[in-house]
């Protein structure tokens, strides 16, 4: 089956959005088809994909609809979150480890040389060191960035918050006490930034859970990031899924498209395998995902190109499947070979 997944990260770097359909049942089982405003990309029929993509356009993320007596799976795909943490003391190191932990791709900038050193942020993709009125050239500017402003003193923080107005966000956040919050907006407010976009600004920072220690702090910091990022109806494709998918060789795609009850995973958690047992990703854990990786050996050894499989938990089968208690997953099986498109 014909790999898109290599258009999908080349979209991905360039677009905040992309939407991605499969069809799950029907005589074009396993079609694959890739959107945005500027890109298309399928593994089927081209003209059958755009006569179906306005249909698919207004679909939940993470739902199936049925479309010329085809199910279709649709999601769709966000870039990888960037956390920048602006500031390198206490509450940031804490941050660090848990935006990295959450999912996120994490900055920290200070411009003090010894707060910004990576030994201090072993977790971080980056660490930078520079004044807060230059540093932000050397951040790429897109709409899927969290900011965090945590600097040593006032100035620093408006300098920061300053620039981050200026540029696309997802979050942007600042620590401080009500009065400084409020001299710090009435500041930005006689430069001529407006109420609707100060109004966007999270301050004081974080989910009232009563924190005190910076550790307390940055978990705060962190429920709120979770709570932004999770109100948006769309998926970021594991790393390692997509590593292993764009890697040399066949494997198997594993696919949750709908789920029933309480099982763990949701609908476009995903895994990747390859025959020689080795996998990436999730689709819940348990013996469950012991039985979707059985049959994606069996698929390989067979050439089956693609496959649909029901997993029911009920109570008795949910202590065999690894499961606490009772749903379904049904799973959409994908064989990826070759390279990217």
């Amino acid at each position: 089956m014909k790999n898109i997944y290599g258009r999908l990260k080349e979209m991905l770097k360039k677009e905040p959005a992309v939407k991605f359909a499969a069809v799950v049942e029907g005589r074009h089982q396993g079609m694959q088809i890739l959107w945005s405003e500027k890109n298309f990309c399928c593994t089927g029929e081209e003209a059958l994909a755009r006569r179906w993509i306005p249909h698919l356009e207004g679909a939940e993320a993470g739902t199936c609809v049925c479309l010329d007596e085809e199910r279709i799976f649709v999601q769709r795909y966000i870039s990888q979150p960037e956390l920048v943490i602006l500031g390198g003391g206490h509450i940031s190191r804490a941050l660090a480890a848990l935006g990295k932990t959450l999912g996120f791709r994490v900055t920290v900038a200070d411009d003090r040389e010894e707060f910004a050193a990576p030994e201090r942020f072993p977790e971080a993709d980056q660490v930078l060191c520079g004044d807060y009125s230059e540093i932000f050239g050397r951040i790429p500017e897109t709409q899927a960035d969290f900011f965090v402003v945590v600097t040593r003193g006032h100035l620093g923080d408006k300098e920061c918050v300053r620039r981050i107005l200026h540029r696309p966000f997802r979050y942007a956040g600042m620590i401080g006490s009500r009065k400084k919050v409020a001299q710090t907006k009435a500041d930005l407010r006689e430069e001529g930034f407006s109420e609707t976009l100060l109004e966007q600004l999270h301050a004081p920072i974080g989910l009232n859970i009563g924190a005190v220690t910076p550790e307390e702090i940055a978990v705060s910091i962190a429920a709120e990031l979770i709570l932004v990022k999770n109100q948006e109806k769309a998926q970021t494709m594991d790393k390692s899924v997509l590593e292993m998918l764009l890697a040399p060789g066949e494997k198997i795609l594993a696919m949750i498209v709908d789920k029933k009850g309480s099982a763990p995973r949701g609908a476009g958690a995903c895994m990747a395998i390859r025959g020689d047992g080795t996998s990436a990703g999730t689709i819940g854990g348990g013996a469950i995902e012991y039985e979707v990786q059985n049959q994606a050996h069996r698929m390989l050894l067979e050439k089956t190109q693609t496959d649909r499989k029901e997993y029911q938990l009920n109570n008795i089968h949910s202590a065999e499947l690894g499961m606490i208690c009772g749903g379904s997953n049904e799973i959409l099986f994908l064989k990826i070979s070759g390279p990217a498109v």
